[in-house]
């Protein structure tokens, strides 16, 4: 483009000139000033169209960048949809997608006044670990810990925390950040239970973790628990 407009300039000037010889009155300084004239602007809207152009190929780079953007986004977000679905059938996992969180009603189960996970267990737990890194990393993880109504409340709002410490601890291991994994204890909580009041063998379900995806803030810490001396 820059050589074509050059090319018309030149053309233009030659024909002036030739214009002009033919005019033996016109002074030779006033020709060479008018050439000089239309030599500069036509070389000025030389420059402002190469730089539209240039204006141009960046806004289209830019585009190009925001389609390739949202292509890898679409296909993550794909992702991510067929490894919830894939979960929620391997585990038998209720998971609930809420507004800015994804909470997972997982069934990590623990033994009667128990702390420690199950080996059955560890293997949704790691996938939970896995998806949090893969699509979460930057998000909040809440673990909260449920007993059954056995026992005294305060017992069981320290044995909750106790249960959810353990899984945290087991996926810091698994490579999550401690400063984005907060615990809660909800203890033998009655709105939360669920067989509600049971206990023993027959409460295993109450006996749990709950783990929550929170990608809308940042993690705050680990709340305190209290400690008492009934078993649950």
């Amino acid at each position: 483009m820059e050589k074509r407009l050059k090319r018309i300039a030149m053309t233009l000037i030659g024909g002036i000139a030739l214009m002009v010889a033919g005019c033996g009155g016109l002074n030779q300084e006033v020709l060479n000033t008018e050439i000089a004239g239309i030599r500069a602007e036509m070389l000025g809207g030389d420059a402002a169209l190469a730089q539209r152009i240039d204006a141009g190929d960046a806004r289209v780079g830019q585009l190009e960048e925001r389609v390739d953007v949202l292509g890898v986004m679409s296909g993550r977000v794909e992702n991510l949809d067929q490894e919830l679905q894939s979960t929620r059938r391997e585990f038998n996992t209720d998971i609930q997608e809420l507004q800015n969180a994804v909470r997972f009603n997982s069934p990590v189960h623990f033994d009667y006044d128990s702390d420690s996970i199950r080996v059955g267990d560890r293997e949704l737990l790691d996938r939970f670990a896995n998806i949090v890194g893969t699509y979460y990393p930057i998000a909040t993880v809440t673990i909260e810990g449920f007993t059954d109504p056995a026992g005294d409340a305060e017992y069981n709002r320290a044995l909750g925390e106790r249960r959810a410490n353990v899984v945290k601890q087991y996926l810091l291991a698994q490579g999550l950040v401690e400063q984005r994994v907060r615990v809660v204890s909800y203890g033998e909580a009655p709105d939360r239970q669920i067989t509600p009041g049971a206990w023993g063998d027959a409460g295993l379900a109450n006996r749990r973790v709950a783990l929550v995806i929170d990608y809308s803030g940042t993690a705050t810490g680990t709340t305190a628990g209290q400690s008492g001396s009934t078993r649950q």
